[in-house]
């Protein structure tokens, strides 16, 4: 009987401990991070993707001024991406009504850093002054160790 009150002592107490313990706060458990392969231009442009998301070029035009900008981003389309060539060379082709025709109009544009920056390439061009639509080809491009040539686009896409 002895034992029993013992046994019967010990298990209270214990419980008693176990209760009086104070609950150990954890870290609040970080959200699982799920890619929609959805991609949002962050300067509000049209984005061109490169290979397998190798990365995204972000092209904006500013048609009051004539300015066309070509942002470099990563494969998120998140983050600029710094390249190591001086100049990004894009054909503008624009269509033109003409009488009963259509003509077709090619600008070879070589875009230069734009502020000293190797991720963001523009030029000022009069002839891209009102231009709402037009379609897009760069000619070479490298980035993170890829090259791509002749990658075309439509803007607006």
């Amino acid at each position: 009987m002895k034992i029993k009150h013992i046994f019967l002592s010990f298990a209270v107490l214990c419980f008693l401990f176990a209760a009086c313990e104070k609950e150990q706060e954890l870290p609040p458990e970080e959200p699982e991070v799920v890619d929609t392969g959805e991609r949002i231009a962050p300067h509000g442009g049209t984005l061109v993707v490169l290979g397998d998301e190798a990365g995204y070029l972000e092209i904006v035009l500013d048609d009051s001024i004539g300015k066309l900008t070509v942002y470099v981003l990563d494969g998120m389309a998140k983050n600029s991406v710094e390249l190591s060539q001086g100049s990004i060379d894009l054909d503008v082709t624009k269509r033109v009504l003409m009488g009963k025709g259509v003509e077709v109009i090619t600008y070879n544009l070589s875009l230069q850093p734009d502020g000293g920056s190797k991720s963001a390439f523009s030029v000022t061009d009069n002839r891209l002054k009102g231009l709402t639509s037009f379609q897009g080809n760069i000619k070479s491009i490298s980035i993170n160790g890829n090259t791509f040539s002749n990658v075309g686009f439509n803007y607006p896409q």
